[in-house]
């Protein structure tokens, strides 16, 4: 069932950018529009041909919490969704639960993906729009690419922080976590929290490292995304070029090694335990 729910929640991920990608096309024609004669009707048929894709993805995400509560009233499938610092279990047999869990989990899975296009953003801020996935990210980020760089790279932690400080007084409402002591305990688990969001970036630098890599060596097409992905994993590389020798680079080894070593041995570990320890 674990399965099933990525699964479906990369479908919901597929039905988001298209209707992104939709919104961004009609916003091109409406600004390139000459006159409203010739242009209101196309124009307007681009704008609604998005709205079907959001239309199929809040379909999907209200008739799959329904299935799940039917599901999980026959078997013993208890969904979780895992946040490092805690892992909250859903009880299945209560319908408006299992929306929000749907809501939620797609939520996460929606945080995942922006963050990823806003590191591809600010490592690739000098790329041209004629690089296709880079127009891609761009397309998808839409106005928050205008904001700084050194806020867009704090926003998937700032977001993170929010959130909990959002969704915790509904699942302290429904008895899933314990209330915190204070306003000040609350703001101590964000904190948390937004230590967590770094482990947002943790398999996509691993799987750019492991790439780039395959690219030094492997001739894998002449897809553009494997290229994209290949520069990006250079300049995050960059402190580890004394590491190049020749046609020999050992820096994507390293730099997955070191993710790893980061991510699963000081970064969750630390999170963890600091959540169990608060209020401090």
């Amino acid at each position: 069932m674990d399965l099933i729910d990525f699964i479906l929640n990369l479908a919901a991920l597929l039905l988001w950018i298209d209707w992104r990608s939709g919104r961004a096309v009609a916003r091109r024609s409406l600004r390139a529009s000459i006159s409203i004669a010739n242009s209101v009707r196309p124009t307007e048929r681009k704008r609604l041909r998005g709205w079907g894709s959001l239309g199929a993805l809040l379909l999907l995400l209200f008739i799959r919490a329904f299935f799940y509560s039917a599901l999980g009233t026959n078997t013993s499938w208890t969904p979780r969704i895992d946040l490092v610092a805690i892992s909250i279990p859903w009880r299945t047999d209560i319908s408006v639960r299992m929306i929000t869990y749907s809501l939620i989990s797609f939520g996460c899975a929606l945080a995942v993906f922006y963050s990823w296009l806003l590191l591809f953003a600010v490592v690739n801020r000098s790329t041209t729009d004629e690089d296709l996935v880079h127009r891609f990210v761009l397309l998808q980020l839409g106005w928050i690419n205008k904001l700084p760089s050194a806020l867009k790279i704090f926003l998937p932690l700032i977001m993170s922080a929010l959130a909990w400080v959002c969704i915790s007084p509904l699942l302290q409402h429904w008895q899933m976590i314990p209330s915190p002591k204070s306003t000040l305990h609350l703001w101590e688990q964000a904190a948390v929290f937004f230590i967590a969001a770094l482990l947002l970036w943790r398999w996509l630098l691993i799987l750019l490292f492991a790439i780039h890599l395959l690219n030094l060596y492997v001739y894998l097409g002449t897809h553009p995304i494997w290229n994209y992905a290949s520069q990006t994993a250079s300049k995050l590389l960059t402190p580890l070029k004394w590491l190049r020798i020749g046609k020999v680079d050992l820096s994507p080894i390293l730099g997955a090694l070191i993710v790893f070593y980061l991510a699963d041995r000081v970064i969750a570990p630390f999170v963890s335990n600091a959540f169990l320890r608060l209020p401090i």
